[in-house]
């Protein structure tokens, strides 16, 4: 899994411009991965 080292530091500009993308496209990441997580886990239980 690849990481983001974006720490922001108060008063300094983010590296990325438009932060709300950036917060949504790791929300939209985090369900895919969670319903996969629950896809596996009914695989496993049929």
């Amino acid at each position: 899994m690849t990481e983001h080292r974006n720490e922001l530091i108060p008063g300094e500009p983010s590296e990325f411009t438009d932060e709300d993308s950036l917060l949504d496209s790791m929300i939209e990441d985090a369900r895919k991965l969670g319903d996969k997580m629950i896809e596996d886990a009914r695989k496993l239980g049929d």
